[in-house]
This record gives C-alpha cells, structure tokens and sequence, in this order.
C-alpha cells in the first residue's frame, strides 16, 4: 500500500497538471468564442462613454486652440502601411456571376464612392439607408467597428491568409483605417479581415443576408461564402459606408488615397442626439454628454471646413435637420452631389419612411416615421434644465454652425420657434446652399 506521503505527492501532481489544462486552454476557448462571437463579450459598465470616445483628446476651450490640436492629433497617426499586397486596379473590372457564370464588365469611372462621417444617434442609419435605395448600391455599415473591438477588447484580427494582426492603440492606426476604406469601396475583400464580414451590422443592406445564411457565425465560412457579398459589390455602381468612428483629421488622407470618393459630414443638434442616447438607456449626464459630444463636433467642423477649401468637389455638410424639414428637395441635392440620379425607388422610399403620418418602431428603427416629428422629439423629451445644461456646454459649436441656445421653457415647447437655421455662415461646404435653392414645397 503506498505511503501517505507518495499519496500526497501524486495528488499535487494531478492537481498541477489539472490546472495547466485550465490555464492553457480556457484562454484559448474564451479568445476563440470572443472572436468569432463578439457580442457575447462582457459589455462596457455604465460608467464608459460611447464608442465614438476620444478621451485622450483634452477639451480645447478656445477655437484659437482648434488647429494645434489637429496638428497634434496629426501626428498621432502612424503611418506605417499594412504588408499585404492589393493588386493594381484596373480602369475597367471584370465581373464574375457566381449563380450562374456569366460576366459583365463595369467602368471604375462610374463608380461613386461615399463615406458618411457622422455621430452617434445623428440620424446616420436613415441616411445611409435613403442613399442606399439608389439603384446597383452596397452599404457597409460601421466597418470600422471590428478595428475598435480588436483594440479595446485586445482581440487580433485574421486576415484572408489565416494571420493574426494586433491592432495596438487607437492613435497608431490611420493608415490601416484608410486603407480598410480604400479596399472596401474597391470590393478588394481580401486585402481586409475576416472579422470584418462577421459583423452583422451589415445586414441593414439586405443583399447581404444570403451571406450571412452561408456562413452563420463560423470564421473559416468567410472564405467560402465571400463570392455571394463580391459579386454584390462589383456590380455595384454606388459604394456606401456609413462610420461614427472616423475623425475630421483622418479625411484629408482618405482623399488622397481615393481621390474618386465624396464625404459627407452628417450633424444633428446635439439636444436631439443626447436626446436619442437617453432613449436607448445610455448613462445619462446632460453636462457631462453635452461637453463631449459638442466639443467633438466643433472640432470635426473646423477641420472639414479646412478640408473642404482643398477638396470642394469632394466634401459636403448635411444637417439633419434640413433633410428632415424637406426630404425631397434635399435628397436630389445629395444625389446630385453624389452623382447618382434620384429615382422613383428612392422617392417611394421617403414617401413611406421619411413623411409618414405618424412615427412606428423603436429608437433604432428607420421605418415608417416623420423625420420632421423625429428631428423635434428632444423638444418635447427633455426636461428644461437638461436643455440648460447643454446650451452651457454648447455654446461654442454655436457660434460655428447653425444652432441656437434655449432661451426658456416656452421658447422651447413653442413649434413656431426655431433653434436651427441651415444656412450658417461659417459652414461653406453646407450642402443645402452650395448646388441650387431647395425647390419650394416639393414633397
């Protein structure tokens, strides 16, 4: 009978060796399941600010200030490009139909590319989806949201030839965000990640859905249901991505990257987006919202404007609120922008979801709702004293765009009483002004 001490000793064994299995692999379950599941990572604490955050970014309290922190946040960008090699493009795609092996041949020059540079809760969604009913669209939604899972949460992503690749910090990773746009709007989906295409968000367009069929939620599908989404894009004639994570700075470089693309800047009153955030339950400080939410606006809007001197053809700024108050009228403004013609699908499509009598569906739905009701719902939600501490907060982005503080309560209750004008004189690149006069009454 062994000794009570070799018991011991082979009982330590065990337990050493139980705790090396778990040690070794439970991690490697957990990264596993985080990858390819994002969702089901822990979610933020209350206390967190949105996912649109730059904290490390300090409150710049004069617009004299404005350009040293663009110069700043310059700097910050790491240059250093990505290995994988992306082949040439060509002046004209060839164009595979995987259903039934036909091909068709599309010119790059009539392609249009568009990035939506815009907030949370801005109204961004329906904007996207009004641009993507034009006809031959794809719409890639928030594509830079994997980037920022990967560098929050510490997963590396996986490219096309099965690498992993840490994405580091936010700051060191403007050139690898442009380049994610650079190949996506020129369907090289291979020169991205794969992590990129597990993200449902995609799905707002529905010509993704067959894909998402094949590959459910298992990474190693992406390679053998990619050609349903490829052959979506090259036929496509317009490219969409909608993105709250990009910074004014960051466009000048993806203009020159892809010198055929337009971006539009997408504001909203910052009482009706820290409005909309209550109403999805976010932790809600009016102040505290305000001060972050106004101060990045302010910047991203002396930036654009420096921007749009340089690239006029190519940038232009959007109120919300002027496509709310006429959705016809500056829809063609925005497809005539784009380059894009306004078709009958794209009017049904206003007519049914943007001037429908009366507002359905949750705080995310982009369905059946008056966007004129909608763009005013912060007048009737918040309290005063919300309002207040806001315009506290806001008082420079104000001056530079087409806002007006609260002057009371019954100011702000009054519908004959406006806290918007879109025809701000510092905002040059506004779109409503830039083209023609909005047609009168057009609905």
């Amino acid at each position: 009978m062994p000794s009570p001490r070799k018991i011991s000793r082979r009982f330590a064994c065990v337990l050493a060796m139980s705790l090396t299995v778990i040690i070794l692999i439970l991690p490697a379950q957990l990264f596993e399941y985080s990858t390819y599941f994002p969702n089901i990572t822990p979610k933020a604490s209350q206390s967190s600010l949105p996912e649109n955050n730059l904290s490390q970014i300090k409150y710049v309290p004069k617009l004299t200030n404005a350009q040293k922190i663009i110069d700043k946040e310059k700097e910050m960008e790491d240059i250093t490009p990505i290995s994988e090699k992306v082949t040439k493009a060509s002046n004209v795609q060839k164009i595979i139909n995987y259903d039934d092996q036909t091909e068709e041949t599309v010119s790059s020059n009539s392609v249009k590319k568009v990035i939506i540079l815009a907030y949370m809760r801005s109204g961004s969604s329906m904007t996207g989806k009004l641009l993507e009913q034009s006809d031959n669209s794809i719409y890639f939604f928030e594509p830079l949201r994997p980037l920022q899972w990967s560098y929050s949460r510490k997963i590396p992503l996986i490219d096309f030839n099965n690498k992993t690749r840490k994405i580091v910090s936010k700051g060191g990773n403007g050139e690898r965000r442009t380049k994610l746009f650079e190949d996506l709007l020129s369907c090289k989906f291979r020169s991205t990640y794969k992590d990129i295409f597990l993200d449902r968000g995609h799905a707002s367009d529905h010509r993704f859905l067959p894909f998402y069929k094949c590959v459910g939620k298992k990474i190693h599908k992406v390679d053998e249901c990619l050609h349903i989404i490829q052959n979506v894009c090259d036929t496509s004639r317009l490219r969409i991505a909608k993105v709250i994570r990009l910074r004014a700075f960051e466009v000048v470089n993806i203009l020159k990257k892809i010198p055929d693309i337009k971006v539009i800047h997408l504001l909203r009153d910052p009482r009706a987006i820290i409005n909309s955030l209550k109403q999805i339950r976010f932790r809600f400080d009016a102040k505290e919202r305000a001060n972050f939410v106004c101060n990045l606006m302010r910047r991203n809007i002396i930036t654009f404007e420096k921007t749009f001197e340089l690239y006029p053809k190519q940038t232009a700024t959007l109120f919300f609120e002027s496509l709310a108050k006429n959705p016809m009228g500056v829809t063609k403004k925005l497809f005539d922008f784009i380059g894009v013609p306004r078709t009958d699908t794209v009017m049904k499509w206003i007519t049914k979801n943007m001037l429908a009598n009366i507002s359905s569906g949750g705080p995310f739905s982009v369905y059946n709702r008056n966007s004129l009701v909608v763009s005013n719902k912060w007048r009737q939600q918040l309290k005063f004293k919300d309002v207040e501490s806001i315009d506290s907060q806001c008082y420079d982005l104000y001056n530079v765009s087409g806002y007006f503080d609260v002057m009371n309560p019954e100011n702000m209750k009054d519908p004959n009483i406006v806290h918007f004008r879109d025809d701000a004189p510092f905002i040059k690149s506004n779109l409503v002004d830039r083209i023609e006069e909005i047609e009168n009454g057009e609905h």
